[in-house]
């Protein structure tokens, strides 16, 4: 039992050790290539800002458009779902019009 016990903790200080020796490692590597990384946000920065205003100015263009097609789209819509109740308001119309006529009194 105290074998596996002992192994236990060696194998615990292994990765440890490890864990530590990649994160120096890490540590390392970043601040070897802060540099490359700062020029290459300096290079990149004007392009992202193009990028934005070429985007801002085509969906400027095209926010009308897409508007209209929301409003046609939705307006497809809410009649494709009215249209099964035509058949109902009909029928609701014929008695309407019967109970109407019925009720008027012959012109003498």
């Amino acid at each position: 039992m105290l074998e596996l016990l002992a192994l236990t903790v060696v194998v615990v200080t292994l990765v440890t050790v490890a864990t530590a020796a990649l994160i120096l490692l890490k540590v390392l590597f970043w601040i070897l290539l802060l540099p490359f990384r700062l020029l290459l946000a300096l290079v990149v920065l004007p392009v992202l800002l193009l990028k934005g205003l070429f985007g801002l100015a085509l969906m400027a263009i095209a926010a009308p458009f897409v508007i209209l097609g929301l409003l046609i789209g939705g307006l497809a819509a809410f009649l494709a779902l009215l249209a099964p109740l035509v058949p109902l308001a009909l029928l609701a119309l014929l008695v309407w019009l019967l109970i109407r006529a019925a009720g008027r009194p012959l012109p003498a």
